[in-house]
């Protein structure tokens, strides 16, 4: 018990310093990948220009300049400062999940036992200690073990949030390169799938972690105030 109990309280501190992290921008994958992406996208503005000229002298509405070339320019723009959009909309989500960080991190150490009700577990068991009743074996090893169980269950539950944390982390890098490909194709006028794709993937990424840690920090809220633990 005292060893999977050392092994959580470190798991939790790995667990608030990996949704610290907060240098999605400066990572020098993202910075290279999102500069070789940009450049790739941009090239196709020449193309698309091409196909609006060409679409404006043969008539063709759908292509003529006046319903195309706005949306371009515009595209244009918003792919050039990709990076800086999905940096503000990843600032907004981390200040959420950082106000929840910061309310478990009061937990960690001696009171994250007391939230999980390990001292209460193992309270049952120093009433028996010195008695002469034959069950004592039996009562202290149910109390011993409910709290390796509750350890061990607890264990495998905030490494499971660790792993979904350190997925985030990387899909929002992905999701960060591939950003001017998103942008470009909204331009499009039958290709605004695959942005919507991209979309729901960042937003749904974006709030992972702030509920996740919501639903943390009411956990171990609720479960303070049937311990009297203060949170």
């Amino acid at each position: 018990v005292g060893l999977l109990g050392t092994f959580l309280i470190n798991l939790f501190y790995v667990l608030t310093a990996v949704a610290n992290y907060n240098q999605f921008l400066a990572s020098t994958a993202v910075t290279y990948g999102w500069i070789v992406i940009r450049d790739f996208v941009n090239m196709f503005f020449v193309l698309v220009l091409i196909v609006i000229a060409i679409g404006t002298i043969l008539q063709q509405q759908q292509y003529h300049y006046s319903q195309t070339l706005p949306k371009f320019l515009v595209a244009a723009i918003l792919v050039n400062f990709s990076k800086t959009i999905c940096g503000i909309l990843i600032d907004a989500s981390q200040v959420v999940m950082m106000t929840f960080v910061g309310a478990i991190s009061g937990a960690l150490g001696g009171n994250m036992a007391a939230l999980l009700g390990i001292p209460m577990l193992l309270k049952q068991v120093a009433p028996w200690r010195g008695s002469e009743t034959a069950d004592i074996e039996v009562i202290a090893f149910a109390g011993f073990f409910l709290a390796l169980m509750f350890i061990a269950i607890s264990l495998i539950v905030v490494g499971i949030m660790v792993v979904m944390l350190v997925i985030r982390i990387v899909a929002l890098w992905f999701l960060i390169i591939l950003s001017p490909i998103a942008f470009f194709l909204m331009a499009l006028p039958n290709d605004r799938g695959y942005a919507s794709k991209w979309w729901d993937q960042f937003i749904n990424n974006l709030l992972v972690g702030p509920v996740m840690m919501f639903f943390l920090w009411l956990s171990l809220t609720v479960v303070s105030v049937q311990q009297g633990v203060g949170v």
